[in-house]
C-alpha cells in the first residue's frame, strides 16, 4: 500500500486554485484547535454560511467541543468547495444517499467535471478531499486505549481468514495502529462507493474493488506533524479514488494565514 505525502508548504483558503484541474483530487487536512484560535474561539460567527440542517445538527452536540468540530468542519468544507465552483459557500445545496453519503445538488460544477467532495472528522482533525470524480476520505484517531483482543477481533473483520491467518503468523506491531489504518482504508472504500457495512465492495481483503462504472484504489495518507505546531497527530487516513479518472493527487495541511479578529471578516467577504 502506497502513502500520499503532504505537501512541505500548507495552503491557506487564499491560495486554493479556483480552476477545477481535469482528474486531480485534492486532500486538505486540517487542526480545528489551529483553527479556533484563529476565530477566538468564537464558532457562533460562521453559522450563518451553514444550512438550517447543519445549524440544527450542531445544536445536538451535547460537548461544546464536539459542536465547535463540527461547525468548523462543515464551514471549511463550504469554504473550499465555493471557491473551486466561484460560488459563495452559503450558496452550495447538499443531499443525501440512503447510507448517507452527501453530494451537491446547487451548484453541482459544469456537466463535463461536476464536483465530488467527502468530509471525515477524528478528534481535532478533519480530512476534506475534492475532485471532479467520485471519492472517499476517512481519517482515524490511533490513540485508543484498547486491549490485543480486541484489536484482533477487529483487524479480523477487515481480512479474509486466509489474510488474517497469513498475518498472525508475524503480527505487526504495534498491532492497533495496523488495524486502525486498515480501517480507514475500509471506510475510504465504502464511503467512495457510497456503500454501507456488509454491502457488495465492503468485502474483507477487497481493497482494488471494480464496479460498473469504476475502478477503485487506496492509498494511505500521510498525516505527519503539524507544520505549525509540530504535534504529532497520532491519526490514520486513507483516500479511495476512481483510478481511471484520477490524474494527480495531492494533499496538504490548510491552515489560517493569520490570526486575529479581522480574519474571518476578509475570509468571509473573499478577500486575500
Amino acid at each position: 500500500m502506497t502513502t500520499l505525502p503532504l505537501r512541505d508548504t500548507p495552503l491557506t483558503l487564499a491560495a486554493i486554485d479556483r480552476a477545477q484541474v481535469p482528474g486531480a483530487v485534492e486532500l486538505y487536512l486540517v487542526s480545528c484547535r489551529q483553527w479556533l484560535a484563529t476565530i477566538d474561539h468564537d464558532v457562533d460567527r460562521l453559522l450563518p454560511v451553514l444550512s438550517a440542517a447543519e445549524r440544527a445538527r450542531a445544536e445536538r452536540f451535547r460537548q461544546t467541543v464536539d459542536r465547535e468540530r463540527y461547525i468548523i468542519a462543515h464551514w471549511l468544507l463550504r469554504e473550499i468547495l465555493a471557491r473551486h465552483l466561484h460560488t459563495p459557500p452559503h450558496a452550495l445545496r447538499f443531499a443525501s444517499g440512503a447510507h448517507g453519503k452527501p453530494w451537491l445538488t446547487a451548484p453541482a460544477g459544469d456537466a463535463t467535471t461536476p464536483l465530488h467532495f467527502n468530509l471525515s472528522h477524528s478528534g481535532d482533525l478533519v480530512l476534506i478531499g475534492v475532485g471532479d470524480a467520485p471519492l472517499g476520505v476517512d481519517i482515524e484517531s490511533i490513540e485508543r486505549k484498547t486491549d490485543d483482543d480486541t484489536w484482533q477481533a477487529l483487524g479480523a473483520m477487515l481480512h479474509t481468514t486466509h489474510e488474517w491467518a497469513a498475518l498472525m503468523d508475524d503480527p505487526p506491531a504495534p498491532l492497533g495502529r495496523y488495524v486502525v489504518q486498515r480501517w480507514a482504508r475500509h471506510e475510504a472504500l465504502r464511503k467512495a462507493t457510497g456503500q454501507g457495512l456488509g454491502e457488495t465492495g465492503a468485502a474483507p481483503g477487497r481493497l482494488d474493488l471494480t464496479t460498473d462504472q469504476h475502478r477503485w484504489q487506496v492509498t494511505d495518507v500521510q498525516t505527519g506533524i503539524h507544520p505549525l505546531d509540530r504535534e504529532p497527530p497520532g491519526h490514520a487516513a486513507a483516500v479511495a479514488f476512481d483510478a481511471d479518472r484520477t490524474r494527480s493527487l495531492s494533499g496538504a495541511w490548510l491552515v489560517p494565514d493569520e490570526t486575529g479578529p479581522g480574519t474571518m471578516a476578509r475570509i468571509m467577504s473573499g478577500r486575500p
